[in-house]
């Protein structure tokens, strides 16, 4: 059985270049929370060995914003850990799992509750599974997908930014005839 080396870890928020990647002859990545995207050549160097962290149960609300748009569309909440591809947030699954938010709640204690679940799948991924184990399941469905700028017609809804109710959110998309049919 192979293992990761737990010697040496770098974080980086700055974009990150093949030719970096490289020199340093790294083993994996792990992606959480990195805003930009990572580019063929970066997954080439590190031979598809790139794990994204992603606070949506994919394959809904990949990109921008994922707490925001489940509560907007009434789309399906949870995290999920999966293989980054040239396909934004289209990697099959390494794991994942639904997560239960309150309504009542608002975005910031929702994005926490979020945080916390995919600390936990990755942690169990990390030291229980073994990342060189992770499956590869295929994401089912078509889901949905928001870039950055996708929000910005429906920043009314934010009627009390981060600490917006979830509940106004779900309000707000239901009569702007936002929420997911899924039937």
């Amino acid at each position: 059985m192979q293992s990761l080396s737990r010697d040496h870890v770098d974080i980086s928020t700055e974009v990150l270049h093949p030719e970096s990647l490289a020199e340093k002859k790294y083993d994996f990545a792990i992606s959480f929370g990195y805003r930009h995207i990572l580019g063929r050549e970066c997954i080439e160097v590190l031979q598809g060995n790139i794990l994204n962290i992603h606070i949506s149960l994919l394959p809904w609300n990949k990109g921008s914003d994922p707490n925001i748009w489940s509560w907007l569309e009434n789309t399906p909440k949870g995290v999920s850990i999966h293989w980054v591809t040239e396909s934004f947030d289209s990697g099959d699954i390494a794991l994942q799992k639904s997560v239960s938010l309150n309504p009542e709640d608002d975005l910031i204690s929702t994005y926490e509750d979020l945080i916390t679940e995919a600390a936990f799948l990755f942690h169990l991924l990390w030291n229980d599974i073994g990342i060189l184990n992770a499956q590869r399941e295929k994401q089912n469905g078509a889901g949905s997908t928001h870039r950055r700028g996708d929000l910005k017609i429906h920043e009314k809804a934010l009627t009390s930014g981060l600490q917006t109710k979830c509940k106004d959110l779900m309000e707000y998309g239901r009569s702007n005839n936002l929420w997911v049919n899924f039937d």
